[in-house]
Formats: structure tokens, C-alpha cells, sequence
């Protein structure tokens, strides 16, 4: 199979389409690449990942005026009664949501700057120790209580500070 070179006359298209289109898949093809490719150059190339991101602003943008276009069109149609079943509310509350998820990230939009699969699960002894750090940090009393009969010493117990033992927190005494 033939690779295809990324050039800036498809950098150009992509970057158009995607503006327009805000369909990263779609855009590669229009642009004559496979989609792998564009995400593959946006992660390696500061540049391209700036156009991205501008393209991508872009065509919220214009998401957001066409939503509201349609929804004043839609609500013209119900006062004149030249559509009074309404308009298709499931695609414009679709939509809607996706605006909404835009606006809790104060208008940031783009790739995660960290994807969920990539943190590294803690042990159980770092978690332990977080934790008691972090309770230390709240002024919370940290009791170690002993471990239950019959579990193995040191395997699944956290270190108190006479041997293997079991973390437990108390609230803090009430001001």
C-alpha cells in the first residue's frame, strides 16, 4: 500500500474542511488522507496542532450561530402555524449538549491534555501512603487498628507503626 504525503496543500484542505465541518475523519478524507494521519501529525507538529485548534474554534463557532439560526427558524414555523408539529427536537438537544459540554470547559476546545487510559493504577502501598498523607495534610488523627485474624502480615496491610496494621481515619473533633 502506497503512503500518501501529508503536504501543506492537504495540511490546507484539512485544516478548510475541518473549519467547516468540525469531522476530523471527513476532513482527511476530503483532504485525501487517512484520518491516523492527520491525528499523528497534530500530536508530532506544534504548528499543525494550533491550526487545529483554531480550525475546531472555528467551526463551533459556526455550530453554534447555525443551531441558533435553525432554532429561530423552528420557532418562526410553530408561531405561523406552518409547522405545528414542531421541529426534530432530539438533533437540536444533541447539539445543545455538545455547546454546553464546550461551555464547562470555559470555551477550551480540543484534545485532552491527558487521555483517561494513560495514569498509572497506584499499589496499594503508594495509595495507602497518599491517603495518609493526605489526611495528615487535613489535620485528621490517623489510627492504626490491627490487622484482622488470619490475613497475611505485610501483603495487604499497610505499616503502622508496630508492624502490619489496618489505617483508619477519625473525623476531627468538632470546633
Amino acid at each position: 500500500m502506497r503512503q500518501v504525503k501529508f503536504t501543506e496543500a492537504r495540511k490546507d484542505k484539512f485544516l478548510a474542511h475541518f473549519a467547516g465541518t468540525c469531522d476530523a475523519r471527513g476532513a482527511a478524507a476530503a483532504a485525501g488522507v487517512d484520518h491516523s494521519t492527520v491525528y499523528k501529525h497534530r500530536t508530532r507538529h506544534a504548528d499543525f496542532r494550533e491550526a487545529w485548534q483554531e480550525a475546531l474554534e472555528t467551526g463551533y463557532a459556526r455550530l453554534e450561530a447555525e443551531l441558533v439560526r435553525e432554532r429561530l427558524a423552528a420557532q418562526e414555523r410553530i408561531r405561523d402555524a406552518i409547522a405545528p408539529e414542531g421541529e426534530p427536537g432530539l438533533e437540536f438537544e444533541r447539539a445543545i449538549k455538545l455547546l454546553m459540554r464546550w461551555e464547562r470547559r470555559n470555551g477550551r476546545l480540543g484534545a485532552r491534555t491527558q487521555s483517561p487510559g494513560r495514569h498509572r493504577q497506584p499499589s496499594f502501598d503508594e495509595a495507602i501512603e497518599a491517603l495518609a498523607k493526605r489526611l495528615k495534610s487535613l489535620d485528621i488523627p490517623i489510627k492504626y487498628l490491627p490487622a484482622p485474624e488470619g490475613s497475611e502480615s505485610g501483603a495487604s496491610a499497610a505499616q503502622g507503626p508496630h508492624g502490619p496494621d489496618r489505617l483508619s481515619a477519625s473525623a476531627p473533633p468538632a470546633p
